[in-house]
Order: C-alpha cells, then sequence, then structure tokens
C-alpha cells in the first residue's frame, strides 16, 4: 500500500522517486502492466452501441514522469499503465477529458502546468490518424466521424493557478474545458475532500472562498466547466448554488452506498442536478466498494504512520507494508458493485445526469474485468441486464455530459 492516488497522480510524481522501490514491492494492487488478450490483444466481442466519453483520465502523468519525452510513452504498444489507443478503440472511446498538471507539490505550480500544456499539442501531433485535439462539443462529433479520439483538457487542482485569476484565461485559449476547483487538500480557493490526508485538518474556507468565488463567476464567463469531484460537500453545495454552468463531478460515486468524503452525498447529488450537470461515476474500487474503502483507509493510515516513525528509514517501511498487506489481504470487488453507484445515482437524480468518469492512469488499484477501457463491455452488459436500454446506455456513456459541454461552448460564444 503506497497512497498513489492519496494525492492526484500530479502531485505523486514528487515522491516517486523516494517511494519506487515501495510502489514495486508492495503495492500488490497497483495497476500492472496489462497485456493485449487474445490473439488480436482484444476481448471478446461485447454488446455494441455506445460511445464513451470518458471524464477523467490521467494518461498524461507517465510523459510528466519523463521529464516531457514523447518516446518514453507510447500509445500504440501495451503501456505499464491502463490507457493506449487499442484499448481505448476497444471500450469505444469517443472522446475523454484528459488531465494536464505540475507534477509534485511544491509552489509555484503554474510553470509546471504551463510545461504539460505546451507538451500536449506535440503528443497529438504523434498520433495524428488517432487523437485529435478538441475544444467543443462539435469538435467530438468531428473526430468521431474521423475515426479518432477527442482529446479535451481539464485542470484537477485550483492551487495550480498560484492564486491568480488571470490563468483561467490562458488555460482557456489552451483548450482547458472542466477545471477541478480543488484537489482534495483545501487550497485558497476551496475546501476539499480531504480523504486522503495524514490527519484531517480544519477547513480553511467553509466551501468556496471569495477568491473561489469570483474563480467560479470567471469560469462560467469562460464556457469553461467547474468539477468538483475532490471537493468538499461544502464546498460542492457552493459551487452548484454560485454556477451559471452546468456543473459536473468528473469521477467520483455515491456515499449512501460508500461513506468516504470523497464520494458525492445525495445532496451533493440533488445540487449538481438542479444545474443540469453530470455525475459521472469512477470505476475506483475504494470509491465503489466500502469493504475496500475500509481496507484502503487502514492501509493509508498504517503507511502514514509508519512515515513518521521512521522518516528516514523506507526499506523499513517497505517490509512493514509489505507485512501488512500479507496479514490483511484486499478484499475482492466486482463489476456488479460499479453498476450499483450507476443505478443509485439514477434513481436519485435521474438518468439525465449520469456519466462515467473511470480515472484511468489516476488508481493504484482496479475493479477486476475494469482494468482499463477493454473492461467497457462488461460494464455495458451489466447495465443492460438490470434493465437499461440502448438510450440509457447512449445518456450515460457521453450524450449528457457533450450536451453539459455544448451549454458551456454557448455560454462562451
Amino acid at each position: 500500500m503506497t497512497p498513489l492516488k492519496s494525492s492526484s497522480p500530479w502531485r505523486t510524481l514528487a515522491m516517486a522517486t523516494q517511494l519506487s522501490a515501495l510502489a514495486a514491492c508492495v503495492t500488490l494492487g497497483c495497476a500492472p502492466t496489462i497485456e493485449p488478450r487474445g490473439a488480436q490483444g482484444e476481448p471478446p466481442a461485447g454488446p455494441a452501441g455506445w460511445a464513451l466519453f470518458d471524464g477523467h483520465v490521467d494518461v498524461m502523468v507517465h510523459y510528466a514522469e519523463a521529464q516531457w519525452d514523447l518516446a518514453a510513452y507510447d500509445l500504440r504498444s501495451s503501456t505499464k499503465g491502463q490507457t493506449n489507443l487499442d484499448r481505448m478503440a476497444t471500450g469505444q472511446v469517443i472522446g475523454g477529458f484528459f488531465t494536464c498538471g505540475s507534477p509534485g507539490e511544491d509552489a509555484p505550480r503554474w510553470p509546471g502546468l504551463a510545461d504539460c500544456l505546451a507538451f500536449v499539442p506535440r503528443l497529438a501531433a504523434r498520433y495524428p490518424d488517432r487523437v485529435m485535439l478538441a475544444t467543443t462539443a462539435a469538435d467530438v462529433g468531428r473526430a468521431r466521424a474521423d475515426g479518432k479520439v477527442a482529446w479535451i483538457l481539464s485542470v484537477e487542482g485550483g492551487d495550480q493557478i498560484d492564486g491568480d485569476l488571470k490563468h483561467l484565461a490562458e488555460l482557456r485559449a489552451a483548450g482547458v474545458r472542466s477545471f477541478g476547483i480543488v484537489y482534495d487538500r483545501d487550497n485558497d480557493l476551496a475546501d476539499g475532500a480531504q480523504a486522503f490526508v495524514d490527519r484531517q485538518e480544519t477547513p480553511r474556507n467553509g466551501g468556496l472562498s471569495p477568491l473561489g468565488e469570483q474563480a467560479v463567476d470567471e469560469l462560467g464567463r469562460l464556457g469553461m466547466l467547474v468539477d468538483v469531484a475532490h471537493a468538499a460537500e461544502s464546498t460542492a453545495l457552493a459551487v452548484a448554488a454560485r454556477s451559471r454552468l452546468p456543473v459536473i463531478a468528473s469521477h467520483t460515486a455515491a456515499s449512501a452506498l460508500v461513506p468516504t468524503p470523497r464520494n458525492a452525498s445525495d445532496a451533493v447529488l440533488r445540487a449538481i442536478a438542479a444545474t443540469d450537470g453530470v455525475v459521472m461515476v469512477t470505476f475506483l474500487p475504494y470509491l465503489t466498494d466500502a469493504a475496500f474503502a475500509r481496507w484502503y483507509a487502514s492501509g493509508d493510515a498504517y503507511w502514514f504512520e509508519l512515515k513518521r516513525r521512521h522518516p528516514t528509514e523506507p526499506d523499513l517501511v517497505k517490509e512493514a507494508m509489505s507485512r501488512w498487506e500479507i496479514q490483511n489481504p484486499k478484499p475482492t470487488t466486482s463489476i456488479t458493485g460499479v453498476a450499483d453507484h450507476f443505478e443509485h445515482v439514477a434513481r436519485t437524480v435521474g438518468l439525465r445526469h449520469v456519466g462515467i468518469g473511470s480515472d484511468f492512469d489516476g488508481m493504484d488499484y482496479t475493479v477486476p474485468g475494469l482494468e482499463d477501457h477493454r473492461g467497457m463491455p462488461a460494464l455495458i452488459a451489466e447495465l443492460r441486464k438490470r434493465g437499461w436500454n440502448d438510450s440509457d446506455i447512449d445518456a450515460i456513456t457521453s450524450g449528457n455530459i457533450l450536451r453539459v459541454l455544448a451549454v458551456a461552448d454557448e455560454a462562451r460564444r
């Protein structure tokens, strides 16, 4: 257990060097290198008829780790992470929000984010037949018609603008369309969920700060969606009350089923729906399975305690965590548990407000059968078994989020 997603993947790059041995040797459930399935590298054919716009993909973190070396991570091959072009094709991915960020946690954050934004066009140009940088809902349609995946940029964590709202316009000019107001820890814009921190801290802002309110207003003017996936409940409710645009939660699940601060309460679900926004259900096992969430929280707490006791003894920490995982095997999770969250959100606020946000390449553990986008046929099959029809599937896989993006497009115009 090393909390690779206890922080954003952009933040954990800073500690990756220190923890690489621990991550390699201890994190038994960490996303493995996933080799192609079957003779053609594809799983058996699943039910057809959907087009996925994934609300949260962290694949750019691999390039940040490689100091923005284009050759370091080939999206045409069997990658060490969870995302590549063939897997997206099998999952019938037509587009998504792809995160860009500054590695590490040290201020200033903006220069590192700017490096990422400058890199992405170079990356897209490496795969001109498969990838199209996009900024609008109409672009997604054009990319699909050309057989490409539309990449729309997003930013996870409002602290990456270093408190300067002028950077929001620069993000919009660079193609960013979704902005995570906070990443878990409180920042100067808003309070975070504080789900994966060493100790619970007193909220800094009581939801949105005055600067955060200005940020939400400016994002609305620019036609950029506010993402509350990692926000405290107080923040999510305040954003929904203030935003002139639909609000999204790009990768979350229902706290009614798995009570963790990272999940959305029914009150937050209703508040997002009231903006005509979308709650995008994630595949993270510690958000979608209650037993796994308890196991993960216990391991995280033990890991933090070991780090406090032995700050200069990483080998000792590694050995202790290895013993802990042997003594405390992780619970089994399933696609049916993930499907339960889709059903809860749909029952609570209606299918119009349900989407999918995998969080691939931002997760250290995966649900069996949903290790990457090739698991989409199995998820769709499970929902169909529960009575979801073609119209329902169309809505949650892309129709709802593209509707919201189109509203933001029109607001900008």
